[in-house]
């Protein structure tokens, strides 16, 4: 969905550099972190469609990251990048909320924007369900 504003938020540098040229290059507004205190910085002063983070970093790990996101901008949709992947990540990760899972290295530059694309597309669905359940209790009213 070009236009949305991700923030990119790694603490190696050359992977920052890699996705924002790739989403750049589809039109997304790229806003790239290598802190996680700058991350929430931001994230206090400007709207974030998505935020895409590791989990592994060395002053605030990603988990730490996406919960205070999540308390700052409830609405915010999470994706996920790390390279140590595993059933106990994944799990902690989809029960904090996150939105997509992408294992690092990928590949080719598809599968970020792919991830990206179903992040965004996940968090909309969620979002309108909400929508949708706090509404049935009118319509069944009427």
């Amino acid at each position: 969905m070009p236009g949305t504003r991700i923030l990119l938020v790694d603490d190696e540098p050359a992977i920052v550099r890699l996705c924002q040229r790739i989403l750049e290059r589809s039109s997304y507004q790229i806003i790239p972190v290598t802190d996680s205190g700058v991350a929430i910085e931001t994230i206090k002063h400007q709207e974030i469609d998505l935020l895409i983070t590791d989990l592994l970093m060395p002053t605030m790990d990603g988990f730490e990251l996406i919960a205070q996101s999540r308390k700052i901008q409830p609405e915010i949709a999470i994706l996920v990048m790390t390279a140590y992947g595993s059933i106990d990540m994944a799990i902690r990760a989809l029960q904090l909320g996150v939105n997509g899972l992408l294992l690092k290295p990928f590949r080719k530059k598809s599968e970020l924007l792919s991830a990206v694309e179903e992040a965004i597309t996940s968090n909309q669905n969620k979002r309108t369900a909400a929508y949708f359940s706090a509404l049935q209790p009118l319509f069944d009213i009427s």
